[in-house]
């Protein structure tokens, strides 16, 4: 059994992929969402897309997200850049 840092951790847990999104809210309402998922837990991530409904907030962190099929652009911009105060 190998022995994982406790640094190695933080920093596996800070590696993260960003998915956008486009689909239903609780009530049926069409939404976009911006995703980061950390790398560990992208597997269960990817089966639950293809599951049907499921909670996004057990994956990662919702960065952004509104109303919608449609992505705005200045959105997307934003959450590439880094610009996450201006995201949502």
């Amino acid at each position: 059994m190998a022995l994982i840092s406790f640094s190695q951790r933080i920093a596996d847990a800070a590696q993260t992929i960003t998915y956008e999104l486009v689909g239903k809210d609780v009530k049926g309402r069409a939404a976009y969402y911006f995703i980061k998922v950390p790398t560990g837990k992208h597997a269960s991530f990817q089966q639950a897309l293809t599951s049907g409904a499921f909670d996004l907030k057990t994956y990662g962190i919702v960065i952004a997200s509104g109303f919608g099929t449609a992505v705005p652009e200045a959105v997307r911009m934003n959450v590439m850049s880094g610009n996450l105060d201006e995201a949502v």
